[in-house]
């Protein structure tokens, strides 16, 4: 990678911190920032009332957060089927399918009794439309990892790279896609999850 054309590149549009790169791979990072490891709350477990939900939201780690902190340290983000987080973040990232129906109503309209919904979507059954219609692809390799593109090695190659910007930023980048592509439509903003953003919709 040529820094100098990075940096001026990232200068030219106001950038103080370069893009990061996501790939999957077999192998965890030495470092890193990682959720703490726990048992999926799989669709199979859910019907059969094996899943602690207390257990689960009890280690609650959104991966975002765990991005954030790598951009600042200027390190690296990872999660995997074990160091998910959130279920959602689980899901967006192929290694949980389909999403329980805790979740679908919890993200949704709530459980009555237990506790209230985020009402991202309307109805648990417009949010299992939107789920069948993205169907994130299973993760290729055991391990997501996100880190400064800067601090890929030999031989890695990013299969995402992800600008964290301002907007006028971030319209800057806009034009660019549209010179290089010469395509009107080909920038998108679809309806997701901030993970959903980074590792789904990308696909």
């Amino acid at each position: 990678m040529d820094i100098d054309k990075l940096n001026g590149f990232l200068e030219y549009l106001g950038l103080e911190e370069p893009p990061m790169g996501i790939l999957y791979t077999d192998v965890e990072p030495e470092k890193g920032f990682s959720p703490k490891p726990g048992p999926l709350p799989t669709r199979e477990k859910e019907e059969k009332n094996e899943i602690d939900w207390q257990a689960v939201f009890g280690r609650f780690s959104c991966i975002i957060g765990n991005i954030w902190l790598a951009r600042k340290k200027q390190s690296t983000a990872y999660m995997s089927a074990e160091q998910f987080g959130c279920p959602g973040a689980a899901f967006w990232g192929g290694f949980l399918k389909p999403q329980s129906e805790t979740i679908i109503q919890y993200v949704s309209t709530g459980i009555p009794g237990w506790t209230e919904g985020e009402f991202y979507c309307e109805s648990p059954d417009e949010l299992r439309r939107i789920f069948d219609y993205v169907d994130p692809r299973p993760a290729p390799e055991p391990f997501c990892v996100i880190k400064p593109i800067t601090q890929f090695t030999e031989g890695q190659v990013p299969e995402f790279v992800t600008f964290f910007v301002r907007p006028e930023s971030l319209c800057g980048l806009h034009q660019l896609a549209t010179f290089v592509t010469n395509n009107p439509e080909v920038v998108a903003s679809p309806w997701s999850s901030g993970c959903g953003s980074l590792f789904a919709w990308p696909q």
